[in-house]
């Protein structure tokens, strides 16, 4: 796959994501929760299953994962920051949760085991990466045969953005000026291709305006977000083994 350079400001929104207080991504995680969920069930998200939270932060989404896969599930979280996942057991710990633990890693080599998940999510990982193809290789090398990989990522929206479920970028491409293209620094808007391009089957991509629904309070999250910022929703499945 082709490298890109990603300009700061447009790795701003999933760098202070990643890198930000816990309560600004608590608002933000509060905002995103419920379509989270609601997409990754759509994408086969069940009790029982095995996940990977990959770029996991302070946990809270991993936290989630572990409640919708159940006790007979098991997620696990994987971060570069020690403190964050620190911040991730502690909460676990208070929940009660064993179903799931947190690792220090590097997207680019999890360490862990190939074909085995039956889900591998991230959200805003790859706008933040120097290397963000790479770390897809390693995403989707996790999945077993038939497992999902389902990516959120806050980035900039095209000039008239919908939400339209289920649709590739080739559909979309119509509405998105031809700078969105291949080569450009818009790692959400290269996501569909790039999934399909990785082998992934029946990709899908979602897009969808937050500036209604951000907080105004000027100590909340929406002070560090750009106008025009979208919800970014990417999903591919593995094909089965014949």
């Amino acid at each position: 796959m082709n490298s890109i350079t990603i300009a700061d400001g447009q790795r701003s929104v999933g760098h202070r994501w990643a890198h930000g207080q816990h309560t600004d991504q608590q608002r933000l995680h509060r905002l995103l929760e419920a379509g989270s969920c609601s997409l990754l069930r759509n994408a086969g998200l069940m009790d029982g299953m095995r996940v990977a939270d990959v770029g996991c932060g302070v946990g809270l989404m991993t936290l989630r994962l572990a409640e919708e896969v159940g006790p007979s599930g098991l997620v696990v979280g994987l971060g570069e920051d020690p403190a964050q996942l620190a911040s991730g057991r502690e909460t676990a710990r208070h929940e009660g949760r064993k179903n799931l633990w947190f690792e220090q890693a590097s997207p680019y080599n999890t360490g862990l085991p190939r074909s085995s998940f039956g889900l591998v999510y991230a959200r805003c990982l790859f706008s933040r990466l120097d290397r963000p193809w790479d770390a897809l290789a390693e995403l989707v090398s996790l999945l077993e045969p038939g497992g999902a990989l389902v990516c959120e990522e806050l980035e900039s929206a095209p000039a008239c953005p919908v939400t339209l479920p289920g649709r590739t970028l080739d559909e979309l491409s119509l509405s998105l000026p031809d700078s969105w293209r291949e080569g450009t620094t818009t790692v959400a808007a290269q996501l569909p291709q790039a999934f399909s391009r990785a082998g992934l089957l029946h990709v899908g991509t979602t897009f969808a305006q937050l500036g209604s629904v951000l907080p105004t309070n000027p100590r909340g999250f929406s002070t560090l977000m750009p106008e025009g910022l979208a919800l970014w929703q990417v999903w591919g499945h593995r094909a089965y083994v014949m």
